[in-house]
C-alpha cells in the first residue's frame, strides 16, 4: 500500500484558517421581513395577495400556469445510485418504497410543490413514522420497522409570518400563522424549501409572474375603463338639469345632493327606476335625459387588451398557447414554443430533485442506517420528462432505420404500438402467425414480402412485377 501523504494541519496552522463566515448574502430584510425587489407593493403579505389574485382570476394566467403545472404532473421520478454493493441497491429500494407509502400520492405533493410558480416558493414539512403495517398506529405497506416519510404537508405561503435568519443571513427557519392564532416556529431542519431561483439566500425565490404584473395591471384597468364605457354607450351618459338655485343656494344642498346622487346611480338591471323631484310650479325645472355618444372611439382597447395578454404570455414562456387564436402566430412555430416551456419546467424538476435527494432522501438512509452497513453511496431522485412523438415522426424513423438496413419486420410489439398510435386495433399472436403461415403457403417472394404486411395490417405497395423480381415497399 501505498504512503499516506495526507497532512495533519498543525493547532497553529489551523489557527490561522478561518472558519467562520465574516460578510453577509447582501439580502435586504428587516423584521423577519424580505424587502428585496424593485416593485414595492410586491413584497410581504401585500404582494403575496396580489400574486394570489393575478393567479385566481386572470384567465390567461391561470391557463398558463395550468399547463407548466400539468407537464410538471407528467413527470417520471426515478431513484438511481452510483453505488454497486447490495446495500445501495436496498437503499433504492427503499427510498422507492415509501415514495409510493405515504399518506398522500407523489402526483399529489407535485401540484401542491407547483405554487411556487405563483409565489416563488414553496416549503413542506416532512413528518415521519416508523413501518409497523397495515394495522400499525399509522398504516404502511410495510411491516419491516423502518422509519420513513408519513407526508411532505405544505406550509402554506399566506400563512407566513415571518422569516428567522442567522447572522450570515442563512435561513434558520419560518414562524406560521396557525389557526390558534398563535404564531408557530417550523425549524429549517423540518423543512424542504423549494424555489423558483435561488439568489442572496432569498427564502422567498421570485414568482414567475413578477413580469407579468406590469401588463396585468394595465390591461385590468383597461378591461375595467372598457366595462364602464359600455355601460355608458348602451345606457347613455345621464344628465339632469336643475333650476340655477339649487347649485348657488347653500340651504338647497340636500336637493343637490340627492340629485347628484340620482345622476351617479342611473344603471340598467333589475332594479332600476327614478324618483325625481317635480315642481308643479315649474315641471321644467327638473329634468333627466341619457346623451348617447356617438361615433367611434379613438382607441381601439381590444388591440390594447391583446397585447397586454401577449406580454404576459410571454413572461410566462406559455405565448404558444396564442398560435392559432384569432390569427395570431404560425402552427410551425408551436412545437419550438412548446419544447420552451418543457424545458422551463424541466429545470424546475431538477431544482426539486436536487432539494429532495439532498434533504429528504439522505434523511431517511441516516434514520435507518442500520438496515444499511454496507452502503457507500447514498441514492438520489432523477426526474425526466417523457416524450410523446407524433405519428409522423414514428414512421420517419422507421422508414429511416429500414433504408439503413435495419431488419424492424417481423416485430409484433413495434407494430402494435405504431397501430395504437394511428388508432387502429392491435394484432394478437395467433392472427400474426396465421398470416406468417399463409404467406408461406404462396411460396413466391414478393407474396411472402405482401404477406407480412397484410399480416401487421400495414399499407404497403407493389413495385415492378413479380415476374421481373419485383419488391413490395412497406
Amino acid at each position: 500500500m501505498a504512503d499516506d501523504k495526507r497532512t495533519t494541519l498543525t493547532t497553529e496552522e489551523q489557527i490561522r484558517v478561518s472558519f467562520g463566515e465574516l460578510g453577509t448574502t447582501g439580502l435586504s430584510r428587516w423584521g423577519g421581513q424580505v424587502t428585496e425587489g424593485f416593485v414595492k407593493e410586491l413584497q410581504g403579505d401585500k404582494g403575496r395577495k396580489i400574486f394570489r389574485e393575478m393567479a385566481e382570476t386572470d384567465p390567461i394566467i391561470g391557463a398558463s400556469l395550468l399547463v407548466l403545472e400539468l407537464i410538471m404532473r407528467t413527470a417520471v421520478w426515478n431513484v438511481e445510485t452510483d453505488g454497486e454493493s447490495d446495500s445501495d441497491n436496498l437503499a433504492v429500494e427503499f427510498v422507492q418504497s415509501w415514495m409510493d407509502d405515504m399518506s398522500h400520492s407523489w402526483s399529489s405533493f407535485v401540484t401542491e410543490c407547483c405554487t411556487f410558480f405563483v409565489f416563488g416558493w414553496s416549503a413542506f414539512e416532512h413528518v415521519w413514522k416508523k413501518r409497523e403495517g397495515p394495522k400499525g398506529e399509522i398504516p404502511s405497506q410495510y411491516d419491516d420497522g423502518l422509519i420513513a416519510p408519513r407526508k411532505l404537508a405544505i406550509r402554506g405561503q399566506t400563512s407566513l409570518a415571518k422569516w428567522e435568519f442567522d447572522e450570515g443571513g442563512g435561513i434558520r427557519g419560518l414562524w406560521q400563522n396557525s389557526a390558534s392564532f398563535q404564531q408557530v416556529f417550523v425549524p429549517i431542519e423540518k423543512l424542504l424549501l423549494f424555489r423558483t431561483r435561488e439568489a442572496k439566500g432569498n427564502p422567498e425565490g421570485r414568482s414567475i409572474l413578477l413580469n407579468a404584473y406590469r401588463p396585468y395591471f394595465f390591461k385590468k384597468n383597461v378591461e375595467q375603463i372598457e366595462g364602464v364605457g359600455v355601460e355608458r354607450d348602451l345606457a347613455g351618459l345621464p344628465v339632469m338639469y336643475v333650476p340655477i338655485e339649487v347649485l348657488t343656494n347653500p340651504a338647497l344642498s340636500s336637493i343637490k345632493d340627492a340629485c347628484d346622487k340620482i345622476v351617479r346611480n342611473v344603471r340598467r338591471d333589475e332594479q332600476e327606476g327614478i324618483l325625481m323631484p317635480r315642481d308643479p310650479i315649474h315641471p321644467e325645472a327638473y329634468e333627466l335625459k341619457l346623451l348617447s355618444t356617438g361615433g367611434t372611439r379613438q382607441f381601439n382597447t381590444t388591440e390594447i387588451v391583446n397585447r397586454h395578454t401577449a406580454h404576459m404570455m410571454i413572461a410566462l414562456l406559455t405565448d404558444f398557447l396564442l398560435v392559432g387564436h384569432e390569427q395570431a402566430g404560425s402552427y410551425a412555430l408551436i412545437e419550438s414554443k412548446q419544447e420552451t416551456a418543457r424545458t422551463a419546467a424541466m429545470g424546475y424538476l431538477v431544482g426539486m430533485a436536487g432539494v429532495l435527494s439532498r434533504h429528504l432522501v439522505t434523511k431517511s438512509i441516516d434514520f435507518n442506517s442500520q438496515a444499511f452497513p454496507g452502503l457507500t453511496r447514498y441514492p438520489r431522485l432523477e426526474v425526466s420528462l417523457p416524450k410523446v412523438p407524433s405519428v409522423e415522426e414514428i414512421m420517419t424513423a422507421i422508414d429511416s432505420l429500414a433504408k439503413a438496413g435495419a431488419d424492424l419486420f417481423p416485430n409484433l410489439n413495434l407494430v402494435n404500438r405504431v397501430l395504437q398510435e394511428v388508432g387502429l386495433p392491435g394484432i394478437t399472436e395467433a392472427e400474426a402467425a396465421e398470416a406468417a403461415m399463409g404467406s408461406a403457403e404462396e411460396g413466391v417472394e414478393g407474396a411472402t414480402l405482401a404477406g407480412r404486411a397484410l399480416k401487421y395490417r400495414l399499407p404497403y405497395r407493389e413495385v415492378g412485377g413479380v415476374a421481373d423480381g419485383g419488391r413490395v415497399e412497406i
